[in-house]
């Protein structure tokens, strides 16, 4: 098993995370200050729009990834020529029927606003969104889907963070000299085509096997359909907060949520890194054995919600002195008591729920799982939808909160009764074991003030308080999983051994 491309994909994937941090988190401020909250929350809403219009693509990518790990494990590479090869063709459709719902979208959703901005300003932001989509259905879809599973992730990554931090140093630069916003998202538009000459350079040295005019084996897709529900479910439950607060409250609403969202998605993104980076782990071990899949799940989900909690405790910890410091100048006020614990829970429990998710989604069992995935994204829509006149952004949190912790619920009864054909009790364990240590830390952060006066101050006080709520988290969690511990320490202990 390939665990060296796995730590590789980490490591990129969180080395990129962090560029992108560093850069990104600067163009919100600007356009807050320099366009206003209207138009930041716009962009916001623009972007939840992409998503579900990614719904057209809903489902094969998953199952195309799904399908390759057998081959992929077997090296059986005609194969897996014949997966990406209908993979292709089904990406072709999707591209285009993609352009046209795109114009459509971008000519009604204008009127759905409760904005005074121009009908043609909004439109030609949607569809210069929504462009970048386009190309990488008609020509880069088929191989990001083959690197994936093939676990060269990394290179992907590395990909996005090159063209992430070039976009958003050009539009820093733009929104500092306060060009058109339409002008700033063209050039988005133009960077990003750069990824799909990068990601075809490397399929084409690295997969010089792939044989593109070998027989379609579309019978190997055959999971779509049921992968599709996931991917709508999903998309409801993941993208529907920023539209129920356009619709039902206001771009300002829309506006405060994506900022709070912005700053704990990048370090949720950070630890998903993981997830994404040793997925093709998984896939591969799933077919290795049940026994052997069993040791390494252990292992990674003790860690994985080891990093998750700890890190989500330091945004919860950081994140309102950040805030005054960042959203000074606003035209609204961001700052709020409340939000950051509320943020801070749906974040954990998203977390958690990739762990419960995770061997269902391996294993290509999308089927026994769709009723949950189902179950809740009408609980975040219903729950949202009713409580959000009431309570706002809480009670648009609040449903997806609740539908979080049902399917974590459920995902470990399935996964553990129905696919591993064991007890819950150590997941159980282990979730409860760093909820503890969560609320402990959040009584302490009722004791402590932190109030920094500088970007840099904020950033020194950052550090010790992160190697100190990581190394409690590592420590209690190796200490409550001993077994899960002498594991990865010999792991550990090999590599290094053999530098």
């Amino acid at each position: 098993m390939n665990f060296g491309k796995g730590t590789r994909n980490i490591i990129w994937s969180i080395i990129g995370q962090m560029l992108t941090l560093i850069v990104g988190i600067l163009i919100p401020r600007f356009v807050i200050v320099s366009y206003g909250s209207e138009i930041n929350g716009l962009l916001s809403s623009v972007g939840q729009i992409m998503s579900y219009l990614a719904l057209l693509e809903a489902g094969l990518g998953m199952a195309a990834i799904q399908a390759l790990y057998k081959p992929i494990a077997k090296n059986d590479n005609y194969k897996v020529s014949q997966i990406v090869v209908a993979t292709q063709n089904a990406y072709k459709k999707i591209g285009i029927l993609y352009l046209i719902t795109l114009i459509i979208c971008a000519s009604i959703y204008p009127f759905f606003l409760q904005s005074n901005l121009n009908y043609w300003f909004i439109f030609i932001i949607v569809v210069l969104y929504g462009l970048p989509s386009v190309v990488n259905f008609l020509f880069q879809g088929k191989y990001s889907i083959l690197i994936n599973a093939e676990g060269d992730l990394y290179y992907i990554t590395n990909t996005n963070t090159f063209i992430t931090v070039l976009n958003s140093l050009i539009k820093i630069f733009l929104l500092s000299i306060h060009v058109n916003i339409i002008f700033v998202q063209l050039m988005y538009c133009i960077t990003s085509l750069i990824q799909m000459f990068f990601v075809y350079r490397f399929v084409k040295k690295h997969y010089t096997w792939l044989n593109m005019k070998a027989k379609p084996e579309y019978s190997s897709l055959k999971g779509k359909n049921s992968a599709v529900l996931h991917q709508i479910c999903g998309l409801i439950t993941n993208s529907t907060d920023v539209l129920v607060l356009t619709v039902l409250c206001d771009l300002k609403a829309a506006s405060i949520y994506s900022v709070y969202n912005m700053i704990y998605n990048i370090v949720y993104m950070i630890a998903t890194s993981v997830n994404s980076g040793v997925q093709f782990i998984f896939g591969n071990a799933f077919y290795k054995g049940l026994d052997y899949y069993k040791k390494i799940f252990n292992c990674y989900e003790t860690y994985y919600i080891c990093l998750t909690s700890s890190l989500m405790v330091v945004t919860f910890i950081f994140i309102k002195p950040f805030l005054i410091l960042y959203t000074a100048g606003a035209d609204i006020n961001y700052v709020n008591n409340f939000f950051p614990t509320v943020f801070m829970i749906m974040k954990i429990l998203h977390s958690y729920k990739n762990c419960a998710t995770l061997t269902p989604n391996v294993s290509g069992d999308f089927k026994g799982t769709q009723s949950h995935a189902l179950i809740e994204s009408v609980i975040n829509l219903v729950i949202s939808i009713l409580a959000v006149r009431r309570f706002g952004m809480v009670g648009v949190l609040f449903g997806t909160i609740v539908a979080f912790a049902y399917r974590c619920c459920v995902g470990l009864i399935y996964t553990n009764h129905k696919i591993l054909k064991r007890n819950s009790w150590p997941n159980i364990k282990r979730i409860f074991v760093n909820i503890l240590l969560i609320l402990f830390y959040l009584w302490i952060n009722l004791k402590v003030e932190i109030s920094p006066q500088s970007y840099l101050h904020l950033f020194v006080l950052a550090i010790p308080v992160t190697i100190i709520v990581l190394l409690t988290f590592v420590l209690v969690n190796s200490l409550c999983n001993i077994r899960e511990f002498c594991i990865v320490k010999e792991y550990l202990h090999h590599k290094f051994r053999g530098l």
